[in-house]
Formats: structure tokens, sequence, C-alpha cells
């Protein structure tokens, strides 16, 4: 039977086997079986980190919120006003959100 194996693939007239070290693409990979595992825990671990600080942050704006209502209201301005001025507000942002 005949050598059926396909020639090297030529690339620049280099076959690949004969691609110098240093101009090979290598993928990064993990030196050791541990050391992706603390890699992935790592990932994890952020991605955990990440969530708890949106909760915190979403907790804080509603506590902020929450206060500024009860502040305006002792000032004597009425709910709708309040809303008024809030949604104002919201608006200034989008506005400013636009200019980045």
């Amino acid at each position: 039977m005949e050598n059926t194996a396909l020639p090297p693939v030529l690339t620049n007239g280099v076959s690949h086997d004969e691609e110098p070290e240093r101009q090979r693409v290598h993928s990064p990979r993990p030196r050791s079986p541990a050391s992706s595992t603390r890699s992935i825990e790592h990932l994890e671990q952020a991605a955990q980190n990440q969530s708890q600080a949106e909760i915190g942050i979403k907790q804080h704006i509603s506590t902020d919120i929450k206060s500024l209502f009860r502040l305006a209201r002792s000032a004597g301005i009425e709910r709708q006003e309040f809303e008024r001025i809030v949604s104002t507000e919201l608006q200034m942002l989008e506005m400013m959100d636009m200019d980045e």
C-alpha cells in the first residue's frame, strides 16, 4: 500500500513543521490542572463579588431615593413635585450619556 499522507502545509514557502518556534501561535494553557481550577475559582469569585456589589448599589439607590422623598415631604414638597424633580434629573442624565 502506498503512503497517502498529505504533504505539510506551506506558508510563505515554509512548512509548519519547519516553522521557527518563536513564530508558532500557542493557545494559553494552565501550567497544571490545579492552576486551571484556581483560575476558574478566581473568575467565579470575581463574578460573585460583582453581583454582591450590584445588589449593594441598588439597595443604596433605593435607600437614598426614600430618604430624599422623606426630606422633600418634610419641606412640604408634594409627591407629584418630587416625582417631577426626579424625572427631570433622570432626563438630564440621559443627555449626559449621549455626550459620552
